[in-house]
Order: C-alpha cells, then structure tokens, then sequence
C-alpha cells in the first residue's frame, strides 16, 4: 500500500497493491480516521488499479460487520473517489462496502468509482466544473 499527501488539495491519496486483505483495510481506515482529521483532508482518492482481484476475498455482509463494526467519523471529508481494478463485479462489491461504512458513520462525504485515475482527479478537484 502506498499513502500519498497532497497538502495543497487537502487530498489523500492510498494505492491498494496485491492482494487486498480486509484486516488490514480495517485497521488502515481505523488509523487513517483519525489523520484525516487532524489535518482536514477534504478528499480521498482510493485507486485499486493495482489490486490482485483474482487472490483477494469476496465481500460480503458478514466481513463487513467483523471487521467494520466501529464508527471512525471523518466530518472533513467533502468527496472520496475510489479508482475500480478493472473487473465490473469486484469494483461492483467494492463501492457498496465503501458505501455501507460511510452510511455506517453518518458519513455526508460524496462517493464516486472511476475507472481512470484522471476522471477521479478531475471529479475531486471540480475541474469539470465552469
């Protein structure tokens, strides 16, 4: 996993590499809760691109409960952008586990999957926007 910080966007972005293991998703998303806090972060750009789909576990309701039953409240968090792996099913099942932990923390952050790097950059920034 690689971490990045980008200060003057108020952004973070993590690169999941490998195989995703749902423990350690759990226990980075506990830690990162509480620097995304102390230092504002506004937006998150998750890219998966470089996931082992074919080596990582499916997902489903009861992981989620194992290991995502504590609330981390991230109220700085305007827009989290999740770029897929490229397998339609898994990004499916990976963007509804994102949605139920934000749903789970009361969470007012906007969600969005891209399938390029680029498009979530450009969705988190507003360069669309005129």
């Amino acid at each position: 996993m690689e971490l990045e910080y980008h200060p003057e966007l108020k952004m973070v972005e993590i690169r999941w590499i490998g195989i995703l293991d749902l423990e350690e998703l759990a226990s980075l998303w506990s830690k990162s809760a509480g620097v995304i806090n102390k230092y504002e972060i506004e937006r998150i750009l998750l890219d998966a691109t470089h996931v082992d789909v074919d080596k990582s576990p499916v997902i489903d309701e009861d992981l989620i409960k194992k290991y995502f039953s504590e609330n981390y409240p991230i109220p700085a968090v305007k827009k989290i952008a999740r770029v897929g792996a490229g397998v339609t099913f898994y990004d499916s099942l990976m963007a509804n586990l994102y949605q139920k932990i934000l749903k789970q923390n009361n969470s007012n952050s906007e969600f969005a999957n891209f399938q390029h790097h680029y498009e979530a950059l450009d969705w988190l920034t507003d360069k669309n926007q005129l």
